[in-house]
């Protein structure tokens, strides 16, 4: 599941490197995202085969030395061999959740939740993203930085915009594929949360697809959410990172 999970990632990271003219690189071993910018983990390797070689992350130093600037990330669903050597420094392994079909969520008081459908709302997202979630090298948000219009193209990401008094204060996205649905971008408003958007957003893109299970990586601070709604630890994904 884990694999299949990982494969999803892969998607959800090309469509959004491709809607801001980024670069993608794909193999059989991995696929790799540039938007030649710093952009925090869209600028990402995902290995779909074990890395249990260190020499085997030269492609990816390759594919990202001297074709942009920040930081750059290299994922992999299994323990990898250890590349400290060429550089890469180990990040915290997020733990991997998986949960049962989900029903949607019950309607929150005074919360207007739409589908994301046109450039004023992708555009109230981004802002969100980088302004509440951990894209700190994407800081001040400029329009269309790291979410193009592209992206809304062919609806196959759907994501989901929150909105209190006209006010966007929270994100999620799903993204089905191989039977399974891969939650994402779950973001609420700093001012916004221990209100339930978090639960809701959670439960809104878990249950797009509602006859399918649901998994995502969990942060320290979502985790708890999470669990809330019957979601479990099974394994977790490394991850490294190196400046270039």
């Amino acid at each position: 599941m884990l694999d299949q999970f990982i494969r999803n990632l892969a998607e959800i990271l090309e469509t959004v490197a491709r809607s801001t003219g980024g670069t993608i690189f794909r193999n059989d071993q991995f696929v790799a995202m540039d938007i030649h910018r710093p952009g925090d983990f869209i600028n990402s390797a995902l290995y779909f085969e074990p890395l249990s070689d260190a020499t085997q992350a030269q492609p990816v130093e390759e594919f990202y030395d001297g074709n942009g600037t920040g930081e750059v990330m290299l994922w992999s669903a299994t323990t990898t061999a250890d590349l400290s050597a060429r550089g890469w420094l180990p990040a915290e392994s997020p733990p991997f959740m998986v949960n049962v079909p989900l029903r949607p969520p019950e309607p929150i008081a005074g919360v207007r939740t739409t589908e994301v459908s046109n450039s004023d709302q992708l555009a109230a997202c981004e802002r969100l993203w980088v302004e509440d979630f951990p894209f700190k090298s994407c800081v001040p948000c400029e329009r269309g930085s790291i979410l193009g219009e592209s992206f809304l193209e062919g609806g196959k990401i759907p994501m989901w915009l929150a909105c209190v008094e006209g006010e966007p204060v929270a994100t999620s996205l799903a993204f089905t594929s191989g039977g399974l649905t891969n939650v994402e971008m779950v973001v609420v408003k700093r001012e916004e949360r221990r209100k339930g958007l978090g639960t809701y957003m959670t439960r809104l893109a878990a249950s797009s697809a509602p006859s399918l299970p649901s998994a995502l990586l969990a942060s320290h601070t979502g985790r708890p959410v999470y669990e809330s709604l019957g979601f479990h630890a099974i394994t977790r994904v490394t991850i490294w990172h190196r400046e270039r």
